[in-house]
């Protein structure tokens, strides 16, 4: 098993974060659910309470904070799987968006061996979540070694696809086009997610 240091990186290693620019007009996909107990009630929300997920920045004071995270995938495959991570799709009251960038976003690269190059390894996307949490905090706290970064891009954890985790800086670089937003029962969207349930292994339940 690879071992995951938690931050700082040791005096010896040689930080040369690698940064991926997201273009403007970048499509990312995002299933969330109006009626989220941590209250993200539409698509573009920021959730500011944490850390819960992978990549949350949050202190942990139990408040809300200046802090806020935002997590989806380049692709519909990533939306979907980390979103029904259990083998079993039943649609509810979750919904599919489809957001686009209108800015450049400066994201923290985590394939491959640009993770070493940012003083951690490969694995720590797939890691355990209170470490990659200690790692996301470190990297946004630290600008004049990695920037003012935007978020970070790093391979899904289910399936190695894209996927970002955006800070709080860059909350106003999406928008939602009109008709990109429907119920995961829509006819349209639930032929589409069972494609890709399909392709991962995934079973999807008839819709209540």
């Amino acid at each position: 098993m690879v071992r995951i240091d938690p931050p700082p990186p040791g005096p010896r290693r040689l930080l040369r974060p690698v940064h991926w620019t997201l273009p403007v007009g970048t499509d990312l996909f995002r299933i969330y659910d109006p009626l989220s107990r941590h209250g993200l009630r539409h698509a573009r929300q920021f959730r500011y309470v944490g850390p819960f997920a992978r990549f949350d920045h949050h202190r942990g004071t139990g408040r809300r904070e200046r802090r806020g995270i935002w997590y989806a995938g380049l692709t519909l495959g990533v939306a979907v799987v980390e979103a029904f991570d259990v083998g079993v799709i039943e649609p509810r009251g979750e919904r599919l968006a489809r957001l686009r960038t209108n800015r450049e976003l400066l994201l923290l690269d985590l394939h491959g061996k640009a993770a070493m190059r940012s003083g951690t390894v490969a694995a720590i996307s797939a890691a355990d979540h209170a470490l990659a949490q200690a790692w996301s905090r470190y990297w946004y706290d630290e600008p004049v070694v990695f920037g003012e970064l935007d978020g970070l891009y790093y391979p899904s954890a289910h399936n190695g696809e894209p996927a970002v985790a955006l800070y709080e800086r860059g909350r106003t670089a999406l928008t939602l086009p009109r008709g990109h937003d429907a119920p995961l029962t829509d006819p349209d969207v639930l032929t589409d997610v069972r494609r890709i349930a399909l392709a991962h292994g995934l079973l999807v339940l008839s819709p209540p």
